[in-house]
């Protein structure tokens, strides 16, 4: 592919992913600037907390939704490798956009709509880690960490274990390693909340 074309892709999808789903819609139904309240955050933990379960499930999907249309338009059309590039990019818009003086959510949701894109059967037991872990501790934040980083190790042993019907026998180590590069990005936006939680301070799902 030309380098010209993969840049305006990939600047294309950060621009996408930057849409700052969780600041718009507090905007437009509640008159309020997410920012304000709670940890701050747009994302939609801090939605959820601050305006209710419904107002967090809508940010959630429309935050997934970035990542997963951007990532699964790309797969449909393009290759694995590019594709996986085209995801990122979203979820690096997601983090810091430019809407917002580069100020944004975690990248959990976007980064679970790029994964599921990738390979929807891996992604799906990531989603039961995160649920089974949310629901056992109350601390969304472990889950959301703990959910994304299993996906690179499921990747691999689903390549290396049983590599006769694994969904990512086309995938290489180089892929791998992008996806790696999106699971330490999503660790360094949660790296108050990893503090929080040696400290036995992080808020739990309920909590105020």
């Amino acid at each position: 592919m030309n380098i010209y074309i993969l840049f305006s892709l990939m600047v294309a999808s950060y621009f996408v992913g930057g849409v700052p789903s969780g600041y718009l819609y507090v905007k437009f139904i509640f008159k309020k600037n997410i920012r304000d309240f709670g940890s701050g955050n747009i994302g939609s933990t801090n939605v959820m907390r601050v305006f209710g379960k419904k107002a967090g499930f809508i940010t959630f999907v429309f935050d997934f939704l970035k990542g997963f249309i951007v990532t699964i338009i790309a797969r449909i059309y393009l290759e694995p490798n590019i594709a996986v590039f085209i995801g990122v990019m979203a979820v690096i818009g997601h983090i810091f956009p430019v809407y917002l003086r580069f100020k944004g959510g975690k990248g959990v949701a976007t980064s679970a709509g790029v994964f599921f894109a990738l390979c929807p059967a891996i992604s799906f037991i990531a989603i039961l880690i995160w649920y089974v872990i949310s629901k056992t501790t109350k601390y969304v934040s472990l889950a959301s960490i703990i959910a994304v980083v299993s996906f690179p190790i499921l990747m691999i042993i689903s390549k290396y274990a049983i590599p006769e019907t694994s969904i990512f026998y086309e995938y290489n180590f180089y892929i791998l390693l992008v996806v790696i590069v999106s699971v330490l990005l999503v660790i360094f936006t949660h790296r108050t909340n990893i503090s929080r939680l040696l400290k036995g301070k992080e808020s739990k799902t309920g909590g105020k």
